[in-house]
């Protein structure tokens, strides 16, 4: 494309250029948003993903669009939005589902994979119970109860390696997150 190299700095974005006698000849900033981990840093089909202090930011050409509005700020499933709301999902054992950040908070130190098959964008953070799923087809989000501690690519699939600790034993479990089942093997 235009730019062929996008190199995160601390200060912003820098768009390469490609140049006749050396590699990249030029560069030029192209956005001040601020990588905050690089692991959220992840190339899918047209695009580059990243996630900043404002949310989930998309590279495309020379254009940088946050794709978190829609779910930034307080949720209606946010437990700070309400003290009541925890207690009331608790007692229907749905506690588990509940965010317990705000989505800006959440992203800082998440990781992104992206599931080609399916078109989505999963972004997780393995200090909470769930993961944030964007569907790059209808351009909507979603959560999971899935609390991933990093990904494993095989192109075109996609793993996720998760770790659950109940009494005191630590198991670590493959998910395939090719499919809608989002199937365990442990």
């Amino acid at each position: 494309g235009e730019h062929p190299l996008f190199v995160f700095c601390e200060d912003g974005i820098y768009a390469m250029t490609v140049g006749t006698d050396v590699v990249y000849a030029t560069s030029r900033p192209m956005s001040r948003h601020v990588c905050t981990s690089g692991k959220s840093i992840k190339g899918l089909d047209q695009v580059v993903a990243f996630a900043t202090i404002q949310g989930l930011m998309v590279v495309s050409g020379s254009d940088v669009e946050c794709i978190s509005t829609g779910i930034n700020g307080f949720l209606p499933s946010c437990s700070d939005s309400s003290p009541i709301i925890k207690k009331i999902l608790d007692v229907a054992k749905f506690g588990a589902c509940i965010s317990a950040a705000e989505f800006k908070d959440y992203i800082v130190g998440a990781e992104i994979g992206y599931n080609s098959k399916e078109r989505e964008v999963i972004v997780s953070n393995c200090f909470y119970p769930y993961s944030y799923v964007y569907s790059l087809t209808s351009q909507s989000w979603f959560k999971i109860p899935i609390s991933i501690r990093s990904f494993v690519n095989t192109y075109p699939d996609i793993l996720a390696l998760s770790e659950v600790t109940n009494n005191g034993i630590t198991t670590t479990n493959v998910y395939d997150m090719d499919n809608s089942h989002r199937s365990v093997s442990t």
